[in-house]
Protein backbone atom coordinates (compact mmCIF):
# COMPACT_ATOMS: atom_id res chain seq x y z
CA UNK A 1 0.00 0.00 0.00
CA UNK A 2 1.25 3.31 -1.20
CA UNK A 3 1.68 5.98 1.71
CA UNK A 4 -1.48 8.24 1.95
CA UNK A 5 -3.89 6.00 0.35
CA UNK A 6 -6.81 5.32 2.83
CA UNK A 7 -8.46 1.88 2.72
CA UNK A 8 -11.85 2.42 4.14
CA UNK A 9 -13.55 -0.54 5.64
CA UNK A 10 -15.21 -3.53 3.24
CA UNK A 11 -18.10 -4.65 4.93
CA UNK A 12 -18.56 -1.80 7.45
CA UNK A 13 -22.43 -2.07 7.33
CA UNK A 14 -22.07 -6.66 7.69
CA UNK A 15 -19.00 -6.37 10.30
CA UNK A 16 -19.97 -2.75 12.74
CA UNK A 17 -23.64 -2.64 12.03
CA UNK A 18 -25.71 0.14 13.24
CA UNK A 19 -23.70 2.03 15.36
CA UNK A 20 -25.62 4.03 17.88
CA UNK A 21 -25.18 7.90 18.68
CA UNK A 22 -23.36 7.26 22.35
CA UNK A 23 -20.58 5.06 20.57
CA UNK A 24 -20.18 7.65 18.15
CA UNK A 25 -19.39 10.36 20.59
CA UNK A 26 -17.02 8.13 22.81
CA UNK A 27 -15.43 7.62 19.68
CA UNK A 28 -14.94 11.30 18.04
CA UNK A 29 -14.30 12.67 22.14
CA UNK A 30 -11.16 9.72 22.35
CA UNK A 31 -10.00 10.13 18.97
CA UNK A 32 -8.52 13.98 19.12
CA UNK A 33 -7.68 16.22 21.50
CA UNK A 34 -10.22 18.33 20.13
CA UNK A 35 -13.79 17.04 18.88
CA UNK A 36 -16.40 19.18 17.59
CA UNK A 37 -19.96 18.82 16.29
CA UNK A 38 -21.54 21.34 14.01
CA UNK A 39 -24.37 21.84 12.01
CA UNK A 40 -24.21 22.03 7.98
CA UNK A 41 -23.36 25.46 8.49
CA UNK A 42 -20.19 25.03 10.49
CA UNK A 43 -21.80 26.48 14.04
CA UNK A 44 -20.41 24.37 16.79
CA UNK A 45 -22.49 22.98 18.54
CA UNK A 46 -20.97 20.51 21.00
CA UNK A 47 -17.21 20.42 21.55
CA UNK A 48 -15.39 17.51 23.17
CA UNK A 49 -11.36 18.35 24.67
CA UNK A 50 -8.93 15.73 26.14
CA UNK A 51 -7.18 17.56 28.46
CA UNK A 52 -9.14 20.13 30.24
CA UNK A 53 -11.16 22.80 28.51
CA UNK A 54 -7.86 24.87 27.42
CA UNK A 55 -10.25 27.89 25.16
CA UNK A 56 -13.37 27.89 27.49
CA UNK A 57 -15.96 25.39 26.17
CA UNK A 58 -18.89 28.32 26.56
CA UNK A 59 -17.07 30.38 23.97
CA UNK A 60 -17.27 28.03 21.04
CA UNK A 61 -20.70 26.65 21.63
CA UNK A 62 -23.47 28.43 19.61
CA UNK A 63 -20.17 30.05 17.29
CA UNK A 64 -19.24 29.20 13.48
CA UNK A 65 -15.97 27.20 13.57
CA UNK A 66 -14.49 29.91 11.49
CA UNK A 67 -14.63 32.44 14.48
CA UNK A 68 -12.49 30.18 15.91
CA UNK A 69 -9.57 30.37 13.53
CA UNK A 70 -6.96 32.57 12.07
CA UNK A 71 -7.98 34.23 9.06
CA UNK A 72 -5.53 32.10 6.91
CA UNK A 73 -7.54 29.27 8.06
CA UNK A 74 -11.32 30.18 7.48
CA UNK A 75 -10.64 28.46 3.23
CA UNK A 76 -9.75 25.17 4.89
CA UNK A 77 -12.41 25.03 7.06
CA UNK A 78 -14.58 25.61 4.10
CA UNK A 79 -12.90 23.28 1.98
CA UNK A 80 -13.65 20.78 4.98
CA UNK A 81 -17.46 21.66 5.63
CA UNK A 82 -18.30 21.57 1.95
CA UNK A 83 -16.17 18.25 1.26
CA UNK A 84 -18.60 16.51 4.85
CA UNK A 85 -21.48 18.11 3.24
CA UNK A 86 -20.54 16.21 0.09
CA UNK A 87 -19.60 13.05 1.90
CA UNK A 88 -16.12 12.99 0.27
CA UNK A 89 -13.21 10.85 2.11
CA UNK A 90 -12.22 13.12 4.70
CA UNK A 91 -8.53 14.34 4.29
CA UNK A 92 -6.91 15.80 7.60
CA UNK A 93 -5.99 19.67 7.23
CA UNK A 94 -4.16 21.70 9.43
CA UNK A 95 -5.74 24.97 11.06
CA UNK A 96 -4.89 27.81 13.60
CA UNK A 97 -7.23 28.67 16.22
CA UNK A 98 -7.03 32.12 17.97
CA UNK A 99 -6.78 31.84 21.46
CA UNK A 100 -5.96 34.47 24.50
CA UNK A 101 -2.35 32.94 24.64
CA UNK A 102 -1.41 32.94 21.05
CA UNK A 103 -1.98 30.70 17.74
CA UNK A 104 -2.59 26.56 18.39
CA UNK A 105 -2.56 24.95 15.26
CA UNK A 106 -4.77 21.67 14.98
CA UNK A 107 -5.02 18.97 12.24
CA UNK A 108 -8.06 18.23 11.38
CA UNK A 109 -10.95 15.78 9.73
CA UNK A 110 -14.43 16.31 9.32
CA UNK A 111 -16.57 13.65 8.77
CA UNK A 112 -20.69 14.79 7.65
CA UNK A 113 -23.54 12.77 9.12
CA UNK A 114 -26.84 11.52 7.17
CA UNK A 115 -28.38 14.15 9.43
CA UNK A 116 -26.82 16.90 8.01
CA UNK A 117 -23.82 17.09 11.20
CA UNK A 118 -20.30 17.42 10.72
CA UNK A 119 -18.63 15.91 13.17
CA UNK A 120 -14.71 17.10 13.53
CA UNK A 121 -11.74 15.83 15.05
CA UNK A 122 -8.81 17.45 15.84
CA UNK A 123 -5.05 16.33 16.99
CA UNK A 124 -2.60 19.38 18.30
Amino acid sequence: MRHGERMPFHAARETIGNVDFETVAQLASTAGDISLVLDASGRILDVAFAHGDPVGRKRWIGNDWLETVTVESRAKIGDMLAAAAAHELPRWRQVNHSTDAGDVPVRYLAVGTREGRVIAIGQD
